[in-house]
């Protein structure tokens, strides 16, 4: 024999969720001592608001790993299509599961403040410059003005040192930064360096190799030499192709 339910019709009534069960309310009102009131007689004693722990999502699953692409093309040098580089790499990091596991940041016109505060804000995994570089080593960010404002290997190692913990690879898209890439190499374990001229169409084969294999899932090094096959095939010079720098090699 079945058990009955000794409840009257009206308490299993008032028992019924609600008709707005699930839905979302914006509540505003003053706090005094932890109590919310709503005005007239409608108050909350108590309200949590549950928040997802540090490094995970609002679903429970890691959060994103941060790709830092920053931009300088300085007025007074060559025209580069920084642009075009860029949304290259986003599209290629919204494919597949790489959407879920990737955050694309960009940041524009980058002076040298500009540099330490983006490292500092997004913790990135993978840093990529790309633009200009000198005959004698140095990178070329921007000025207040717009203008060049060329910054020394041993200036950039040193920033790159403060966030070793965080960044596992420099990309430096950019011309003549072997000597800048050997230098942020003692602190970071992958460095990619071009060592001397290298056009747009080179930068563009080598980038899409190399996030084509990142967003699948390939380690630094691995979609390096896909990077380098998308040079080769397209015809580009040995000289134009980059090399990888690893730490403590």
């Amino acid at each position: 024999m079945s058990r009955s339910n000794p409840r009257s019709k009206t308490e299993r009534q008032s028992k019924q969720p609600s008709e707005t069960s699930g839905s979302t309310f914006n509540i505003s009102g003053e706090v005094h001592a932890g109590v919310v009131n709503l005005g007239g007689d409608m108050k909350i004693d108590q309200l949590s608001i549950s928040l997802p722990a540090s490094g995970e999502t609002p679903a429970g699953q890691p959060a994103s790993e941060a790709i830092l692409f920053l931009a300088a093309d300085p007025i007074n040098a060559p025209r580069l299509r920084l642009e075009a580089e860029a949304r290259q790499v986003h599209e290629l990091l919204q494919r597949g599961d790489a959407a879920r596991r990737f955050r694309f940041e960009t940041r524009w016109a980058v002076r040298p403040r500009d540099l330490s505060q983006a490292l500092l804000d997004l913790t990135p995994r993978l840093v990529h410059f790309a633009g200009h570089g000198t005959p004698d080593g140095q990178l070329c960010l921007e000025d207040d003005n717009g203008q060049a404002c060329p910054v020394s290997p041993q200036k950039l190692a040193a920033l790159f040192e403060l966030v070793a913990e965080n960044v596992e690879c420099v990309l430096l898209d950019a011309c003549f930064v072997a000597i800048q890439a050997q230098a942020i190499a003692k602190h970071i374990r992958y460095v990619i360096g071009m060592p001397g001229l290298v056009s747009d169409r080179a930068s563009m084969a080598f980038v899409t190799g190399f996030y084509q294999a990142l967003a699948v899932g390939k380690p630094i090094p691995e979609a390096f030499r896909f990077g380098q096959a998308q040079m080769e095939i397209a015809g580009l010079p040995p000289e134009m192709r980059p090399v990888l720098l690893e730490a403590n090699k």
